[in-house]
């Protein structure tokens, strides 16, 4: 039961300041804030987004001094290119 305000039994990504008072937030409002706080625990950080560029720039050097940066086009796709990995 959530409506008792017990943060030992709220999710790591909510606030203990997260209320479900349905007299001061509708469902929907509470909903929503929850769904910012979730993705604001589970956004990659700065460093994890550069560490995964240079991470791809070292792989697209070795391929390129192998076959020639004029042969090969190197693109990052899936989560990656979308921003939706999850954190490491």
């Amino acid at each position: 039961d959530y409506g008792n305000n017990d943060s030992s039994i709220l999710p790591p990504w909510m606030d203990r300041h997260h209320h479900f008072d349905r007299r001061r937030n509708p469902l929907l409002v509470s909903l929503h804030n929850e769904i910012l706080q979730f993705y604001d625990l589970m956004k990659p950080r700065d460093y994890e987004v550069s560490e995964r560029m240079k991470l791809v720039e070292e792989i697209s050097q070795v391929i390129y001094k192998e076959f020639g940066e004029e042969n090969v086009e190197i693109d990052v796709f899936g989560s990656m290119a979308t921003g939706l990995f999850l954190p490491s």
